[in-house]
């Protein structure tokens, strides 16, 4: 990828790994599919239409991180991840062995998708001193992620024990 200033063009980069389409959908309950064959040598991203333009991107992340890694599989039977928002959240229950092998999935893919769209680089120079919700918002808007994402990312890092709250 070279030296990047900005915002990474995830579609560019997925483009470049073999995924053919990247399609606006409007799929019920989900936030995006990773379609490909058993060998994963192509494949085609959905994303939610009516999701910000900045989810769609994470969700392109994830999407990507799922096609990559090759100890990742599908839960359904067709061979296709589809991610819904709860996935993440998991189960109150002890979920099955399945569920708990999707649910691990779904983070590292979560995972994928934040190291590569607010890379360790990027955040750097911001992480000594007070934490600052100003430069946050400042590296939200450079990074082209969402605001959430962004200050999770920032925490994260920072060296200064931080917490976060959202209201």
């Amino acid at each position: 990828m070279g030296a990047l200033n900005g915002a990474i063009p995830v579609r560019e980069i997925a483009q470049a790994l073999d995924i053919e389409e990247i399609r606006q959908v409007s799929p019920k309950g989900f936030e995006a599919v990773l379609v490909t064959g058993p060998e994963r040598d192509v494949g085609g991203i959905l994303v939610n239409a009516s999701s910000p333009a900045r989810r769609q991107k994470f969700s392109i992340g994830h999407e990507l991180g799922h096609f990559l890694n090759p100890w990742h599989r599908p839960l359904d039977a067709d061979g296709g991840f589809a991610c819904r928002v709860e996935d993440i959240w998991g189960s109150w229950r002890s979920p099955s062995r399945e569920l708990q092998r999707h649910l691990a999935q779904e983070r590292e893919a979560n995972r994928f998708a934040i190291e590569l769209l607010a890379p360790r680089k990027c955040f750097r120079p911001f992480l000594a001193g007070i934490p600052d919700l100003s430069v946050v918002l400042r590296l939200a808007n450079q990074l082209d992620l969402r605001k959430e994402a962004c200050a999770r990312r920032y925490v994260e890092l920072h060296e200064q024990p931080t917490a976060l709250m959202f209201s």
